[in-house]
């Protein structure tokens, strides 16, 4: 499936703009980002991975020191079924864990995925002979 309206319209309305950080892309606060993940699955569309951005004092910072992103890729010998589910579990239980600091509010940048399964299929076929 594809990125739909519904997702695009929550991350405009809750998303917090990076600029200059990452031209186009909208990082979530912790709850927000949890429920894009819903969002995702509701539509079927996994989520590859994430970065963390740190806001205190009005400022917004990657966070380089702990290298704070995650990411999934598909194999082919994975089912699509399960390998949805993991997306969006494991990037539900980065965001929960992510550790929480005083004056400091993490922000989540989704990698929704754009492939399907049989996209991703073709991709992984091993070119004929």
């Amino acid at each position: 499936m594809k990125i739909t309206q519904e997702y695009l319209d929550f991350l405009n309305t809750n998303g917090v703009n990076i600029e200059p950080h990452e031209l186009g892309n909208s990082a979530l606060k912790r709850e927000d980002a949890l429920l894009a993940i819903s969002i995702l699955r509701n539509i079927g569309v996994p989520n590859l991975g994430g970065e963390v951005y740190l806001l205190s004092d009005e400022k917004i910072e990657n966070d380089i020191l702990s290298s704070a992103s995650w990411s999934y890729s598909y194999k082919k010998e994975k089912n699509w079924e399960d390998y949805l589910k993991h997306t969006w579990r494991r990037s539900e239980e980065f965001i929960r864990s992510y550790p929480h600091q005083e004056n400091v509010e993490p922000l989540f940048v989704l990698v929704p995925g754009e492939d399907t399964a049989e996209s991703l299929l073709k991709k992984h076929q091993s070119p004929a002979s």
